[in-house]
């Protein structure tokens, strides 16, 4: 095997250093990724691994000016970006210029555009957690606190239809009104780093498409990813939460043995029970006790 260019030993050891947890939550990108087969088979039969040759380290990295021109996250995804199709389109990353000077961005079919801070009046609930390596993205009228946080939620709710896949609902609740202030809680409480190793919540909120939005108007939404996160993960599984109603989704499989006819703690092992440990932290019951109405 030849030896790797010096230039791209010190591109790639500059790559690196860049960042923390921005390299973190793109790592969990590429697990979801994986799972939900938007890396072809052939690259994930290994794990989650994706390797970046010197082409794309000279093409993405040529100069550290260069580097720097994208926020860190969206240099890395189009570093990744190659790897990544979806019902055999390339999920890469465009950049175009509007009127206006302005820059619109996508991804496959999906357009957004970066909101800067001094774009988010003083009180907005995004201001206080901004980071200029993440930025702030906007979709129609969806809104979430980082473009890490948009792309997980497009691997959930838009890249997740592959036959292959498997992803199913299993839950389905309007919450009874006495638990409301609990689950409130669960959508606005901080989100602590790691959440102890046991979730990652991600954000968003539907706001009309202004940021000015009185704030009783808007709508906050979260999403609990509560496998399909970690290295060994095999399967993905979150809960959904706003407007008073949880959903779980999940590509786990049934246990083996398992009829369509068994309670879903017996056909889901994994899935059901880290969803009564989240609902748990924050004092909610079981989803026999917690919906309202019949829950599926």
């Amino acid at each position: 095997t030849a030896p790797l260019p010096f230039t791209y030993v010190l591109r790639v050891a500059y790559v690196l250093e860049q960042g923390s947890d921005e390299w973190h939550v793109m790592g969990v990108f590429v697990r979801l990724a994986a799972i939900y087969r938007l890396i072809p088979q052939a690259l994930s039969q290994q794990g989650p691994r994706i390797m970046l040759s010197a082409d794309c380290i000279s093409t993405h990295v040529p100069t550290r000016a260069a580097f720097h021109r994208l926020p860190l996250t969206m240099t890395i995804f189009k570093m990744i970006q190659g790897c990544l199709i979806y019902k055999g389109r390339s999920l890469t990353l465009v950049q175009e210029e509007q009127d206006g000077g302005a820059a619109g961005r996508g991804v496959g079919d999906i357009e957004f555009c970066v909101v800067t801070l001094v774009e988010l009046p003083r009180l907005h609930s995004y201001r206080s957690c901004y980071k200029n390596s993440d930025p702030v993205v906007r979709e129609n009228d969806s809104l979430y606190p980082s473009f890490s946080a948009f792309l997980l939620h497009s691997v959930m709710y838009r890249w997740c239809a592959e036959e292959v896949v498997g992803e199913k609902r299993t839950l389905f609740g309007t919450i009874h009104p006495r638990f409301l202030s609990r689950y409130r809680a669960i959508i606005t409480d901080p989100i602590e780093k790691e959440q102890h190793g046991a979730f990652i919540m991600v954000d968003g909120q539907h706001d009309g498409g202004d940021v000015n939005a009185d704030p009783t108007s808007v709508v906050e939404f979260r999403l609990v990813l509560m496998t399909g996160f970690r290295q060994d993960d095999s399967f993905a599984s979150y809960m959904t939460l706003g407007q008073g109603f949880v959903e779980v989704y999940t590509t786990e499989g049934a246990a083996r043995g398992v009829t369509s006819g068994s309670n879903l703690d017996v056909r889901l092992p994994v899935t059901m029970p880290k969803m009564r440990s989240v609902l748990g932290r924050y004092g909610l019951p079981a989803p026999s006790a917690l919906f309202r109405t019949g829950h599926t």
